[in-house]
């Protein structure tokens, strides 16, 4: 069970959970190994200029060390690229589901503009 399931379901358990060396078990059997997910480590991110376009990539690692040769490798194909974020284990925990969110974030950045009405001087 991904860590988002696992805190939805929490979320909504109306019974008793039993938790045993990092395991919890609700009560129709499912399982979320807690301590695991507790134990994840942070990593470390970059952001890739796309070249003549005005794409973003994010690059995510383990170790600050892979992040500045991955800046690096970047700076020698002639892309520039952010300073290291460090990225808490707590989100990195998440997986995927941290990294989708953040890879749109980082997407929407070139089409930063004001809302339609805002030329008209509405309201929204």
């Amino acid at each position: 069970m991904k860590f988002e399931r696992f805190l939805k379901k929490l979320a909504k358990e109306t019974g008793k959970v039993s938790i045993k060396k990092g395991i919890v078990t609700f009560k129709d059997g499912k399982t979320f190994n807690l301590g695991e997910t507790l134990k994840a480590k942070k990593a470390f991110a970059i952001i890739q200029e796309g070249g003549s376009s005005t794409e973003l990539y994010l690059h995510a690692h383990s170790s600050r060390e892979e992040a500045e040769q991955d800046r690096v490798s970047c700076a020698q194909g002639s892309y520039r690229t952010s300073r290291i974020i460090e990225i808490p284990a707590v989100l990195s925990s998440l997986g995927e589901s941290f990294y989708s969110v953040a890879d749109e974030l980082i997407d929407s950045v070139p089409t930063i503009d004001y809302p339609p009405d805002a030329a008209s001087g509405a309201a929204d």
